[in-house]
């Protein structure tokens, strides 16, 4: 029971994160294509936007990585 509940708050957690740096991409995306309204994206709004997306990313696999041991555990 008590994986179960710490599963469930992971689970919280990766959807508050993800609900926040979506928010700051959006507003940061509306705000480079109020700059560059007619020009591709530059290589460094590229390298930019993956660094925001990394910390993203990297919280997906240690979520899921997370919840599988959490359901070994439960089996």
């Amino acid at each position: 029971m008590r994986n179960l509940q710490i599963t469930k708050c992971l689970e919280l957690s990766i959807v508050l994160e993800v609900q926040n740096h979506g928010r700051m991409l959006l507003f940061i995306y509306l705000l480079l294509k109020a700059y560059f309204p007619n020009s591709e994206s530059p290589p460094l709004i590229k390298r930019f936007f993956w660094q925001l997306l990394r910390p993203l990313f990297l919280s997906f696999i240690k979520f899921h990585f997370l919840s599988s041991a959490c359901t070994l555990n439960l089996t």
